[in-house]
Order: C-alpha cells, then sequence, then structure tokens
C-alpha cells in the first residue's frame, strides 16, 4: 500500500491550524490524525516523536522569518529586514513558531538547534556601541511583533509603519 501524495504536508498545515485554533496543547496525535485525515502510522512515519513534529514547524516559520527578511532587506542591513518582517502585515509568518515557544522549553537540544539558526545574524557584529544600538532597535520591533501578536499593542492608525520609519531613519543614520 503506497502512502498518499502530499501526507506530509496536510499533517503540518492540520497542525499549524490545530494550534491556532487552540495552543500548543491541542496539538495531540488523536487531534491531528482526524484533521489531517492520515492514520497514527501516518503521522508517525514523518515524526516519530512531538519534538521531532514542533522542530518541523517551527524551521518552517524560520525558513519564512529568514525568508521575508532577506526579501525585505534587499541589499541593505540584515537587521533591517528582520526589523521589517517584524513589523510587516504579513499575518502567519512566525505565529506558529512563537506559539510553540513555551512549548520547546520541554526540549533543551531543540531550543539550541533553532537558536542556532538565528545566529548568522550576528555574525560580524563586534558588540560595540553602534551593535548593541542596532540590537535594540531589533528588540524593539520584536517586542512590536510579540504585543501584536498576543493582541496586546494599542491600537493606534498604522502605529507599525510609523515605527518602522522611525527604526529606517535610526538605522540608515
Amino acid at each position: 500500500m503506497s502512502r498518499q501524495p502530499h501526507a506530509r504536508s496536510r499533517i503540518l498545515e492540520a497542525s499549524r491550524s490545530l494550534i491556532r485554533s487552540g495552543g500548543a496543547r491541542s496539538l495531540t496525535l488523536g487531534k491531528l490524525k482526524v484533521a489531517a485525515s492520515v492514520t497514527n502510522g501516518g503521522v508517525l512515519y514523518h515524526w516519530p516523536n512531538r519534538e521531532a513534529l514542533l522542530e518541523a514547524l517551527v524551521s518552517q516559520d524560520i525558513d519564512m522569518w529568514i525568508q521575508q527578511s532577506q526579501a525585505l532587506r534587499g541589499d541593505r542591513d540584515a537587521v533591517l529586514g528582520h526589523v521589517r518582517s517584524a513589523l510587516s502585515a504579513d499575518e502567519g509568518i512566525g505565529e506558529v513558531a512563537a506559539s510553540l515557544l513555551p512549548e520547546l522549553r520541554r526540549y533543551p537540544a531543540l531550543q539550541l538547534r533553532i537558536r542556532s539558526r538565528f545566529e548568522g545574524l550576528f555574525h560580524g557584529w563586534h558588540w560595540d556601541e553602534a551593535d548593541v544600538y542596532r540590537y535594540a532597535l531589533l528588540l524593539a520591533a520584536e517586542g512590536a511583533f510579540w504585543r501584536r501578536l498576543h493582541g496586546m499593542a494599542p491600537v493606534v492608525p498604522q502605529l507599525d509603519a510609523r515605527l518602522l520609519a522611525l527604526i529606517e531613519e535610526r538605522i540608515d543614520g
């Protein structure tokens, strides 16, 4: 018996849907197999355990985030691409990974693998005053991302666009 094509993609998308609707705790094998229309074996064929599935989901989000960051930065500072990603209106990128962060604390080895994906952003930094300033600007954008993600951002028209313009001016200046 051959496996249905695209089962892996269906499982990942069903996982994302379950997480968006009910958080990481709603991602159970029982719910996932129903949502993806696969058997337990179908899920376990691709991911032998929860940690492997979480890594696939987070890696997929990180890949999307990095691609978007690179596209948005153009030929400018890599930090600017990350700032633009954090402040973009493109809902969905980073949301699943962000929702899974508390769950990932249960898997220290996975945390290390994920952390290493972002280390390249700081390659070549000297951590002088200018680099610390760029880092502060990045943290401001990421803070806005987290506030928006958790519904805690102030409801101010064009706030993210205004914040982005301010940060871009500071990075360029």
